[in-house]
């Protein structure tokens, strides 16, 4: 189980990450190996989605009344800001 896992896993670092997780955990069967191996791919996994701009399907609202709310964009934030409001409370 555990070879035939390492050769269908393409990232070596995923097998050595699952290695480790496995030994702090203290978990030393082969079909622990194997469900840690999936559960960090599936961590790992990128969904890719298409943003409004990218679609070319235009949103047609069920209420015409309020039609102008969704033409306002909201703030995007830099991701720094919020992790200097984070690390401010260690």
């Amino acid at each position: 189980m555990i070879l035939r896992i390492v050769k269908s896993t393409e990232q070596q670092a995923i097998i050595e990450q699952a290695l480790t997780a496995c030994f702090q955990k203290k978990l030393f069967s082969a079909t622990d190996f194997v469900d840690m191996v999936k559960y960090i791919e599936r961590q790992r996994q990128v969904y890719i989605t298409k943003s409004d701009k990218q679609c070319n399907v235009p949103i047609k609202p069920l209420d015409v009344q309020n039609e102008s709310i969704y033409y306002i964009s909201t703030p995007q934030r830099d991701i720094d800001e919020y992790l200097t409001v984070l690390e401010a409370d260690k």
